[in-house]
């Protein structure tokens, strides 16, 4: 391709991008109330976003401490079942000596 045409094709180019240029312009004067009120949609959807950030770190605090219970019960459960299991060994022995 010879310098003459690689002038031509970019000069096709920028004239083809001013008429784009052009029509953005044109339309912006139109869209700059939409582009308002994006602007406010977004920042409520920021504010929305960290109320629910906020919520979910208590449900996180909440749920870690439920988790906490939950063990404490299971051990208790645990030692439970070993006392029962204990005391009805003792009891089967106890019982097998008056047979």
């Amino acid at each position: 391709m010879s310098v003459e045409e690689r002038l031509a094709r970019l000069e096709a180019n920028q004239a083809g991008h001013s008429d784009w240029l052009r029509s953005i312009d044109a339309k912006v004067d139109g869209q700059q109330d939409k582009l308002t009120v994006i602007g406010v949609t977004v920042e409520q959807v920021k504010t929305s976003s960290a109320s629910n950030t906020a919520k979910l770190d208590d449900l996180l605090k909440a749920a870690h401490m439920g988790r906490g219970a939950w063990w404490i019960l299971v051990r208790v459960g645990g030692v439970l079942a070993l006392i029962v299991t204990a005391a009805w060994a003792v009891f089967d022995k106890v019982r097998g000596l008056f047979h």
